[in-house]
């Protein structure tokens, strides 16, 4: 988009706005913000309102008296807040939009815009926000009735700027009005949500986040006690920083380009792909292809308590469409804050609760919305497995991260249920974003192949059982090492390729394999291989080419290196644990186990690689 100041457009004069809404609110919790920058900037804007909202609830009741002229003045009143001319009126009713003649509808309210004559038109989407079927009808005719409508300052095409809800944003109040008033949700409107690639516009409301919210409490009869920040279920709180628009009728007008913001996310993270410590470093680089131009703060190594000075700068890189900045020293993190101040991203993302200052004082800066907090792990979950007394550190940084977040974001349902049963209180922050499989795998040596499911590599030498991953209790390593005693006495052409260790411990990782080496006998111990940390190429062309891969883990989110296996199409034996479940489902050559059991873990690999000797 062109910068308008350049172009000396915004100098041909003020421009007329019209706001065209179903009901008195609409213009504040979905417009208000845009309306109320459009003003700032000396333009003139009318709001237009299809109906009074008189069969509205008024303080939690239905059918009072005086309700039409209740919410005309609570209309007038947030018009005036937004610096807004006072409101019009279509006249129609509350809730029967559906029922109007179309044609006649449509003649009315195209008389009504040649009368007010706007050089642009401001409304809800054909998905109505939520599907309210007065909002998805109100779209459809002012649509028809705005073709062939000119601006006469610009003698172009009017524009209509549709407002964009993310998807999943307004589902709370979708199934709230499914439940209580389904008949005001039009039956022809099944998805709601539109994603960032498909808007045109978000503009900066940043700086008028006091005004819309003072514009929303002038809706007093429709305010929740909490306020107006808890209206619509709280959705008004996620939309104080941008409001985003789809313009219909062709490209966005130049001059709207000074409204508009970078659609940019920054992410916070530690050991973001190449490096590798965990499946956080793929994970997190896997969710960043999705987006447009995000920003990433990756913590590299970290120590937070390094007393020595930094003998580096931080690095700065790109990663696909990402600009990264990494930082290995504490020394480094102003030279990150100033990075991430700098680009002004729209929404903070944390994807390590112990990282959550760091993004908590980004965000504040900026003056955006508390960060979302990306849960890879689930640190309760963890520490109540391994029977802990007393909170880990990582466990208080989890409490509070989730508490003062945003958003909650998980990369399965199963986890999802694992969080609503450790934060019971996060249920209605609680969103799923998985991982799309397409941008864990995406290495061109790595495509793949048809192979048989006995999964010899083709050699027809020797078998391969792979495991990779983390050393620890809970992925199950130790049940693993105990199978691989019982499967390989029993065998004579299969080998295990053990892949991973435990992240930047070297002596940590040696004690694993000193430990298990004194305990096999020679002859198993010979035909194990620990290869360490394998590139992401290097790994999934192991996958590709093994017989099977082992996920013995006891607890997972989502299970990373099941969900890279069965891309490559791998045989799999896997715990029998509901995050596994999940990411497995349909997969074909599947075999489940008990968690814990390394006797039935063995049993299984015997039964993939062939008969026991």
């Amino acid at each position: 988009m062109h910068n308008s100041a350049e172009d000396g457009v915004e100098a041909r004069g003020p421009r007329h706005v019209v706001a065209i809404v179903a009901h008195p609110d609409d213009e504040a919790w979905a417009l208000g913000g845009t309306l109320a920058v459009f003003a700032r900037r000396g333009h003139t804007v009318t709001v237009l309102a299809a109906t009074s909202g008189e069969a509205g609830w008024i303080h939690g009741k239905r059918g009072v008296a005086d309700a039409a002229a209740l919410r005309r003045a609570e209309l007038s009143a947030s018009c005036q807040v937004l610096g807004a001319n006072v409101p019009e009126f279509m006249g129609w009713s509350d809730g029967g939009l559906a029922n109007l003649d179309s044609d006649q509808a449509i003649a009315a309210l195209r008389a009504r815009l040649h009368e007010l004559a706007p050089d642009v038109i401001v409304g809800l989407g054909p998905d109505g926000g939520y599907g309210h079927i007065d909002h998805t009808v109100l779209c459809r005719f002012v649509r028809d009735a705005a073709r062939g409508l000119v601006s006469p300052l610009d003698g172009c095409d009017v524009p209509i700027l549709e407002a964009a809800f993310a998807p999943g944003q307004l589902a709370s109040v979708r199934a709230t009005i499914a439940r209580f008033a389904p008949a005001l949700l039009d039956p022809c409107v099944t998805e709601v949500g539109v994603a960032a690639s498909q808007s045109d516009v978000r503009v900066d409301i940043r700086a008028v986040a006091a005004v819309k919210q003072a514009a929303v409490a002038c809706h007093v009869s429709q305010m929740p006690a909490a306020g107006p920040l808890a209206f619509l279920g709280g959705t008004v709180a996620e939309l104080m920083t941008s409001e985003r628009f789809a313009v219909v009728g062709g490209q966005p007008p130049r001059w709207l380009a000074a409204l508009a913001l970078p659609d940019s996310v920054l992410h916070v993270t530690r050991d973001l792909a190449p490096r590798v410590n965990g499946g956080i470093s793929v994970a997190v680089a896997a969710l960043i292809r999705a987006e447009h131009r995000p920003l990433v703060v990756s913590f590299d190594g970290w120590r937070a308590h390094r007393r020595d000075g930094a003998q580096t700068e931080p690095t700065k890189d790109v990663l696909g469409d990402a600009n990264v900045v990494r930082i290995d020293h504490p020394d480094h993190l102003d030279a990150a804050h100033a990075f991430a101040v700098q680009a002004g991203p729209s929404a903070v993302v944390v994807h390590h609760a112990m990282l959550w200052p760091f993004a908590a004082a980004i965000a504040a800066r900026l003056s955006l919305p508390a960060p979302d907090v990306y849960v890879h792990v689930l640190q309760a979950d963890l520490d109540a497995a391994r029977g802990l007394d007393e909170p880990t550190a990582s466990l208080r940084a989890e409490r509070s991260a989730i508490a003062a977040a945003t958003r909650v974001v998980v990369p399965s349902r199963s986890a999802a249920a694992a969080v609503a049963k450790m934060y019971p209180s996060v249920a209605e922050r609680l969103r799923i974003r998985p991982l799309a499989p397409d941008a864990l795998v995406d290495m061109p040596n790595v495509a793949t192949k048809e192979k048989a499911m006995n999964g010899d590599g083709g050699t027809g030498v020797s078998k391969t059982v792979l495991y990779a991953g983390r050393f620890a209790d809970i992925k199950g390593t130790a049940d693993l090492f105990e199978a691989i005693a019982d499967v390989l006495p029993h065998h004579e052409n299969i080998r295990f390729v053990v892949a991973g260790g435990i992240p930047d411990n070297p002596k940590g990782e040696r004690r694993w394999q000193r430990k298990w080496r004194q305990r096999w006998p020679a002859a198993v111990a010979e035909r194990v291989d620990f290869v360490g940390w394998m590139r992401r190429d290097e790994l999934l062309d192991a996958m590709k080419r093994a017989t099977v891969v082992v996920i013995p883990s006891r607890i997972e989110t989502l299970g990373l290196v099941a969900v890279e296996a069965r891309a490559v199409r791998t045989c799999i034996v896997a715990s029998d644990i509901p995050a596994l479940r999940e990411t497995l489902t349909h997969a074909p050559g599947v075999h489940f186990v008990p968690p814990a059991r390394p006797d039935l873990l063995a049993a299984a690999i015997n039964a993939v690689v062939g008969e026991r000797r």
